[in-house]
C-alpha cells in the first residue's frame, strides 16, 4: 500500500510540474527555452494542415503561417526549411533579426 501511495504522489507531482510549465508558456506566449526550433516549426506546419489552409487567419499559406508563428514566439529566425517527411519545404524569410530572437 505504501509503495502505491508513493507512486500516486509522484504522478501528481509530475503532472503539476507539466501543468505549471504549460501555463507559463501559454500565458506569456513564448516558446519553451528548451524547445527545438525545427520541432516547433514542424508542429505549426502540421497544425496548419489539420486546421485546413483555407481556414488559416489572414489567408496565410501553411508556410507563411508557420513563419508568422515562429516570429511571434521569437524562435527559428535562422530556419530556412522544414523537414517534412521526404520533402523539405522552404520557409519565407524571418521578419526578425537574430537580436530580436527571444532567448
Amino acid at each position: 500500500m505504501s509503495s502505491r501511495l508513493g507512486r500516486s504522489k509522484a504522478i501528481v507531482a509530475i503532472a503539476r510540474r507539466l501543468l505549471v510549465a504549460v501555463w507559463h508558456i501559454l500565458s506569456k506566449q513564448e516558446a519553451d527555452r528548451h524547445a527545438v526550433p525545427k520541432d516547433v516549426a514542424r508542429s505549426f506546419f502540421n497544425l496548419a494542415y489539420k486546421i485546413g489552409v483555407r481556414n488559416l487567419p489572414d489567408k496565410h499559406s501553411a508556410l507563411s503561417y508557420t513563419r508568422y508563428q515562429l516570429d511571434r514566439l521569437g524562435v527559428g529566425t535562422e530556419l530556412t526549411h522544414i523537414p517534412w517527411g521526404t520533402r523539405c519545404p522552404k520557409l519565407p524569410p524571418s521578419s526578425l533579426t537574430p537580436r530580436q530572437q527571444l532567448k
